[in-house]
């Protein structure tokens, strides 16, 4: 996973960074270097409010990985929660979780429901790198709320993602995005926590 030719010697231990950035330790042992777990982004305020949309669009809260920094084996960890502020009669409400922007990979989707005042949508979701590249692959698993659903009444789905492309030499943006059934002034959400750990 790490590059060792840049390790340094501290007090019997190796310690430097890889080619991408990250910091990596060797311990000496089998293990051979890991790259130290690392919180890449935590947003400080919640989003933009999302109002009155009919199409699916990513709140302004994200992150970007940048290109050519991924490399094979590397963890990403992604917590994420939102959520519906007003809603006008039986307009749905659906959240979808991406990596890529709005064309990527959807991770998870919450299916639209009938939306309520504070309703809640939220999830988390594990993704390996296991190839880099234009070519590169990625697979993963998560879970998340079922249907948009106010707190304390949570209807649990699991998500596997099988082998993925995913091209590491450009930027990829983790991401959630929202989307109303009609256009109406009354429909509004927002994400109020996105962090995303990079190992």
């Amino acid at each position: 996973m790490a590059d060792t030719t840049i390790l340094t010697s501290i007090h019997g231990k190796r310690f430097g960074l890889d080619r991408p950035g990250n910091a990596i330790l060797d311990r000496g042992d089998a293990a051979g270097p890991t790259i130290l777990s690392s919180t890449s982004y935590t947003n400080v305020a919640a989003s933009t409010a999302l109002t009155a949309s009919s199409t699916e669009t990513l709140f302004s809260t994200s992150y970007s990985i940048p290109a050519n920094t991924l490399v094979p084996g590397q963890l990403i960890k992604i917590s994420y929660w939102g959520i519906v502020t007003a809603s006008n009669s039986t307009d749905t409400f659906a959240s979808v979780l991406r990596i890529g922007g709005l064309a990527g990979t959807a991770l998870f989707t919450h299916t639209a429901t009938d939306a309520t005042n504070n309703d809640i949508f939220l999830g988390e979701y594990t993704l390996v790198i296991r190839t880099i590249g234009a070519s590169g692959t990625v697979v993963g698993w998560g879970w998340g709320k079922n249907v948009p659903a106010v707190e304390a009444t949570t209807a649990v789905r699991t998500d596997v993602l099988a082998s993925t492309a995913i091209d590491t030499t450009v930027a990829q943006v983790i991401g959630v995005t929202g989307q109303f059934s009609s256009t109406n002034a009354g429909n509004s959400a927002r994400l109020d926590m996105l962090a995303v750990q990079m190992a």
